[in-house]
C-alpha cells in the first residue's frame, strides 16, 4: 500500500505508477481518495521572482533573505526542509540570528524531541532535511508555512537513480 498525490483522474494516472512499480500488465487494484484539504483555500504557493544560481557566492545570503521575510510574514510556524545538510546549517546560520522567533536545527536533539519541541514552543521554526519531508503531522495553527528550498530529486550519479534511468532508455523511454 502507499500513496502519493495524483496528477489526473482516472486509469491514466495509474500507468506510470504500474510501470515503475513493475505491475504493468497485471491485475491490480487501486484507488484515488480525494483528499480531505481544501488546497484552494488552505493552501499558497510562492516562487521568488529571481534567485541567484545555487552556485553562486550569493546564493545563501540571497536565499536566507527570502527565508527571513516569508518568516516575518507567517509569524515563525514553519519547517524550512533542505535537500542538503551544508545548505541547511549555511543557511541556519544566516537566518537564526536575524528572526524572532525560535529556531530549531535538525541533528541538535532527535527527531522526536524536535518536534515536540516545535509542536510546544510559539511561532517556532524547524530547519530540517530528508526526515523532516514525509510523516511529520502537526496539526493546527503550529505548523502554517512549509519553505521547500529545493524538490528533492534523486541524484543523477547516484547509482540507483543511475540504473532506473537506463531501465528507462532500454524500454524506449
Amino acid at each position: 500500500t502507499s500513496a502519493t498525490l495524483a496528477t489526473g483522474v482516472g486509469a491514466a494516472t495509474w500507468k506510470a505508477i504500474e510501470a515503475d512499480l513493475g505491475l504493468k500488465g497485471l491485475d491490480v487494484e487501486t484507488l484515488q481518495a480525494d483528499s480531505p484539504f481544501d488546497y484552494a483555500r488552505q493552501v499558497r504557493g510562492y516562487i521568488p521572482a529571481s534567485m541567484p544560481d545555487s552556485r553562486s557566492p550569493d546564493y545563501h545570503t540571497a536565499l536566507a533573505a527570502e527565508i527571513q521575510d516569508i518568516l516575518n510574514h507567517t509569524q515563525g510556524r514553519a519547517f524550512v526542509l533542505f535537500t542538503s545538510n551544508w545548505d541547511m546549517r549555511k543557511t541556519f546560520d544566516l537566518v537564526s540570528t536575524r528572526v524572532r522567533f525560535p529556531v530549531l536545527l535538525q541533528g541538535t536533539a532527535p527527531k522526536d524531541l524536535l518536534i515536540e519541541e516545535f509542536k510546544k514552543t510559539p511561532h517556532s521554526v524547524l530547519f530540517g532535511v530528508r526526515t523532516f519531508w514525509t510523516g511529520v503531522d502537526i496539526p493546527g495553527e503550529a505548523l502554517s508555512c512549509v519553505v521547500l528550498v529545493k524538490l528533492p530529486f534523486p541524484q543523477p550519479e547516484h547509482p540507483l537513480n543511475k540504473a532506473r534511468c537506463q531501465r528507462i532508455e532500454q524500454r524506449g523511454g
